[in-house]
C-alpha cells in the first residue's frame, strides 16, 4: 500500500475514534490490516513523488480540519513504515512491525491496484461524511 492510502485510512479511523491517542493506535492497527490486503508495493523511485504529494495533501487536510484525531490517525497509519524509509543492504533483515515480516508481493492478485483504489475511495467518502 502507498503511504497515501495508509494516511487516508488512518485519518478516517481517527475521525471515527475522536480521541487523538486512540486515533493514533487505530491508525497503526489500520496499517496492519491494510498490509494484509492484496496489494503491490511500488518501487521507491517510481511512485515516490506522487505518494509524497498525496501524503502532504492528506496531512494538510487533516491539520486544516482542526480535528487533531484525524492528524493523529494519519500519523499512526504512516508510522509503521518509518522502518522502511532508510534503504538497507539486507532486505531480509528482521522488521519491527509484524505485518512487515512477510513479502507483500506474495499476496498480489490481479485486483491489487483495484483493492488500493477502492480502499482509498472508501476512506475519502468516510472523511467527507464525518467532516461536515
Amino acid at each position: 500500500m502507498t503511504g497515501t492510502t495508509h494516511a487516508l485510512v488512518g485519518a478516517a479511523v481517527g475521525a471515527l475514534i475522536r480521541h487523538p491517542g486512540w486515533a493514533f493506535l487505530g491508525g497503526v492497527a489500520s496499517h496492519a490490516i491494510l498490509d494484509n490486503l492484496p496489494h503491490k508495493d511500488y518501487e521507491r523511485s517510481a511512485g515516490l513523488p506522487l505518494d509524497i504529494l498525496g501524503l502532504l495533501s492528506v496531512l494538510a487536510f487533516s491539520i486544516s480540519s482542526k480535528r487533531p484525531e484525524m492528524t493523529a490517525g494519519a500519523l499512526g497509519g504512516l508510522s509503521p513504515d518509518m522502518e522502511n524509509i532508510v534503504p538497507d543492504d539486507n532486505a531480509d533483515k528482521a522488521k519491527i512491525f509484524p505485518s512487515h515480516w512477510f513479502h507483500h508481493e506474495d499476496r498480489v492478485t490481479d485486483a491489487a491496484v483495484l483493492t488500493e483504489v477502492l480502499v482509498g475511495a472508501a476512506a475519502l467518502l468516510l472523511l467527507k461524511s464525518v467532516s461536515k
